[in-house]
C-alpha cells in the first residue's frame, strides 16, 4: 500500500520531490575485492539513479564498514534539479551525524532523525513542552 502527500503550495518556492529507498536490488560489480568507492553515483535515467553513501576510502585503501557496502535508491518524482545534484545534495546530509564516530551513514541525517523522533512520538511520552528549535532533535 502506497503513501500519498497531499498539500497546498502558497509559494512559489521552488521545490523536489525524491524518494529515498534505502534497500534495492541495483548494485554495481566492481573488479578486484572491494565495492565502489564511496559517493559513486550511477545514473539510470533522468529519475533514478542509485548512490553509494558506504563504499571503499582511497584515503584507507581498504572498506571500513561492516558488511557488504550496498547503495541507496534515488527516484526524482518531481522537480526541475538535476538527479546528480540532488545525489550529491543527499551524499552531503549522510556525513552530517555529529552525534557519532561512524565514518559512514548508508541514510541522510533528516531521515534518519526524522525517523527517531516518529519512534519517540509512538512511544506515547508526553513532552512537558514542545521544542520547536531543531537544534533539539539532532
Amino acid at each position: 500500500m502506497g503513501h500519498y502527500l497531499s498539500c497546498v503550495v502558497l509559494n512559489r518556492t521552488p521545490m523536489d520531490l525524491v524518494h529515498i529507498q534505502l534497500n534495492t536490488s541495483l548494485k554495481l560489480i566492481p573488479n578486484g575485492g572491494y565495492p565502489p568507492n564511496r559517493g559513486t553515483f550511477w545514473k539510470i535515467n533522468q529519475e533514478k539513479g542509485v548512490l553509494y553513501t558506504t563504499g571503499y576510502v582511497e584515503e584507507f585503501g581498504t572498506y571500513p564498514g561492516p558488511a557488504t557496502a550496498s547503495p541507496i535508491e534515488i527516484n526524482k518524482n518531481k522537480g526541475n534539479t538535476d538527479l546528480k545534484t540532488l545525489a550529491e545534495q543527499i551524499y552531503g546530509l549522510t556525513k552530517m551525524n555529529w552525534n557519532t564516530t561512524i565514518l559512514m551513514n548508508k541514510e541522510p541525517i533528516t531521515i534518519k532523525y526524522a525517523r527517531k523522533v516518529n519512534d519517540i512520538l509512538k512511544s506515547g511520552i508526553v513532552p512537558e513542552e514542545i521544542l520547536k528549535d531543531f537544534r533539539y532533535y539532532i
